[in-house]
């Protein structure tokens, strides 16, 4: 918190707050596989940030980003 209120956020949050853990030494793990899933990302609801295409629709292309980012990216690495 006290990074938070010493220096003003002039970036997207999620920048700003990568900068801030870096800067304190915070490590970021990551899991896999994930644990959670973002519903608006699988079709599960509708998001009232942003608008999306229709529920159907957007399970079919997260279900395909999920297989592109965990198995077919793991054969060109």
């Amino acid at each position: 918190l006290a990074a938070l209120e010493a220096v003003p956020i002039h970036d997207p949050a999620d920048n700003a707050l990568d900068a801030i853990d870096r800067a304190c030494g915070i490590t970021i793990l990551w899991l896999e596989p994930p644990v959670l899933e973002q519903g608006s990302k699988t079709g599960r609801f509708a998001s009232s940030l942003e608008p999306a295409p229709p529920r159907p629709l957007q399970a079919v292309k997260f279900a395909w980003e999920r297989l592109r980012r965990k198995y077919l990216y793991q054969l060109w690495r």
